[in-house]
């Protein structure tokens, strides 16, 4: 009888010992599966910021003032572009802040404004028929104005109110600070008209 205990004790410390290696196999399993999954987020998480840092950077508008085409809150696409041309929108640096305002001239081009706001590039008024109302705003740069090498004079659609090109806190844009040229508008989804 003594023996059929031990017997059955040891049965039971085998039985025992079993479900714990099982459990033991479990962890084991769940912990590599686990960091599996921790390893394959963290590659999705990196991918997608250098996807949208570097080829297809997310910009929020930051203010109104490309009013009716961007609004505040929206969020665009603005892709780098092998060149800008006259009239395509652009997201640039200004501090620690994305701006986004229209090219209005390119190198070596020259700007002026009549009092009414109207904008002449190298002596040619623009048709600027994106605008609701044209305005002089608040220009504290000397003019006319010659945009230097490698440079953009942008401003933007809502004139009488927006800080850009005009005013010497801002100025001419270098092409160094462009993130890109605003393509489309993902939220609310949309696309965004460079040019008219």
């Amino acid at each position: 009888m003594d023996s059929d205990r031990k017997e059955a004790n040891a049965d039971l410390q085998i039985a025992d010992l079993r479900e714990e290696v099982q459990r033991a196999r479990y962890n084991l399993r769940f912990r590599r599966a686990l960091c599996t999954i921790a390893g394959l987020f963290l590659v999705i998480v990196a991918a997608f910021v250098l996807v949208t840092h570097y080829w297809l950077p997310v910009v929020r508008v930051e203010d109104n003032y490309m009013s009716p085409v961007l609004s505040e809150g929206q969020m665009v696409v603005a892709p780098g572009a092998e060149t800008y041309e006259r009239g395509d929108i652009i997201a640039f640096y200004n501090g620690h802040r994305i701006l986004i305002r229209r090219i209005i001239a390119c190198e070596g081009d020259w700007v002026n404004l009549s009092e009414d706001g109207t904008v002449y590039v190298n002596d040619v008024a623009l048709d600027e028929d994106y605008l609701d109302e044209k305005a002089l705003g608040d220009c504290d740069i000397k003019l006319p104005c010659q945009v230097t090498k490698g440079s953009f004079f942008v401003m933007a659609d809502k004139r009488s109110s927006s800080l850009d090109s005009r005013s010497a806190s801002i100025g001419l844009v270098a092409e160094g600070q462009v993130v890109g040229k605003v393509k489309l508008r993902i939220w609310p989804p949309g696309s965004v008209k460079n040019k008219k």
